[in-house]
């Protein structure tokens, strides 16, 4: 279902006019508030997968094969690896009841569907899946469980959870935005004679001359407007007070506050209020993006079985490269974890985002004196690297 089907369905059509092309649906405010909120979450979480590296493992080690190239670069020929992945998380956040993103295989490239029909569910042989469209070009052929990646995590339902909650809430933003402009707006009023005010000729000539116009100066896009004889525009005192546009932001506030908690996001991330930074990110990634980076990984291991497996075959994705690292706040850091042999130069420079030296004496893992086990320091009369 379409975008423009979606709102026909969920709002009043208010003129359709068949072979025109024209379509106006009455949209409340609040429907793009929630839509900017779930945007906003959503946005978040595609965008931290989209950036994340996926690793590939060989035999237990990591390498930059056709699959790296697949998952990283270039999957298909229309979209990089970040658009992709955007898409697959985009899907997978939207995703309606009992699906998630289904992409598949075809002459070495990798495409995630638009929509796609799960024809037959069968919980031991595995799912067939039919009318898998990709960029509105409808694939003629079925796919099997063993043929697909699909990907979804317990939480495919949060859209219309929102939705359901935002029919309800919805209609109090609404209120409040119309309370506000019903209230600080001008009001005028247009005295004409008696005699005209029954007059049909009147009427007409009010609908077709004067009534643009007025519209047009209240509105405040016009300058002058041209008053009649017998006629006069006043504008009304409004006995309420101006309201205050206090009330209304705190109902779109809790919108994104309800629509972040769904998606695990911080609040301070949806509110843009963020006050320490790399807490809020680490938070962001441990609740919000790891659960689904855990879900791709394991989806894409799985699907090539159990052999491969246990070969040391399989793929991980990594999140630890959304993070800003600058590298001289890290120097102490980074020597750290090269002089305690944890990682090779090599290793460090790659996380930091650094091109690697690529030379054996780089990939090696070096430990200083002070990290040997206290038996070694004995055996050498208990002198440390500082003692020379």
């Amino acid at each position: 279902m379409g975008f423009i089907d979606t709102l026909k369905k969920c709002f009043p059509v208010k003129t359709d006019k068949i072979g025109t092309g024209v379509i106006e649906v009455d949209v409340p405010q609040s429907f793009y508030i929630k839509e900017l909120a779930v945007y906003a979450a959503t946005s978040l979480i595609a965008n931290a997968l989209s950036q994340s590296a996926i690793r590939v493992y060989k035999n237990g080690v990591s390498v930059k094969d056709e699959d790296y190239f697949s998952l990283n670069i270039k999957p298909n020929p229309n979209q990089s690896a970040s658009e992709f992945w955007h898409k697959v998380a985009e899907k997978v956040l939207r995703a309606a009841p009992g699906k998630g993103a289904l992409c598949f295989i075809s002459n070495h490239n990798i495409f995630c569907a638009e929509d796609y029909t799960v024809e037959l569910k069968r919980p031991f042989l595995g799912n067939i899946y039919s009318g898998v469209v990709v960029d509105d070009y409808q694939l003629n052929r079925k796919f099997t469980a063993r043929e697909v990646f699909v990907f979804k995590l317990e939480n495919t339902e949060a859209y219309q959870m929102i939705n359901k909650w935002h029919s309800e809430y919805g209609s109090l933003v609404s209120s409040a935005m119309s309370a506000y402009k019903d209230t600080n707006g001008k009001k005028f009023k247009l005295k004409i004679r008696g005699v005209q005010a029954g007059d049909k000729k009147f009427a007409e000539e009010f609908e077709k001359i004067l009534k643009e116009p007025l519209k047009k100066f209240t509105d405040g896009d016009a300058k002058i407007y041209v008053e009649y004889d017998g006629r006069e525009l006043q504008e009304m005192e409004s006995k309420a007070s101006a309201k205050s546009s206090d009330d209304t932001v705190k109902l779109i506030e809790e919108t994104f506050k309800i629509v972040g908690k769904v998606y695990k996001v911080p609040e301070s991330l949806m509110l843009g209020n963020i006050t320490n930074m790399n807490d809020v990110v680490k938070a962001f990634l441990t609740f919000a993006v790891d659960p689904y980076a855990d879900m791709i990984s394991k989806e894409l291991t799985g699907q090539y079985g159990i052999g491969e497996w246990e070969q040391g075959n399989y793929f991980v994705v990594d999140t630890s490269t959304v993070n800003h690292i600058d590298i001289f706040d890290m120097a102490e850091k980074i020597d750290k974890l090269i002089s305690s042999s944890f990682a090779s130069i090599d290793e460090v420079r790659e996380r930091a985002g650094l091109d690697i030296i690529g030379e054996e004496w780089s990939s090696k893992h070096l430990l200083t004196k002070n990290y040997d086990f206290m038996e070694k320091v004995l055996k050498e009369g208990g002198k440390t690297s500082e003692e020379g």
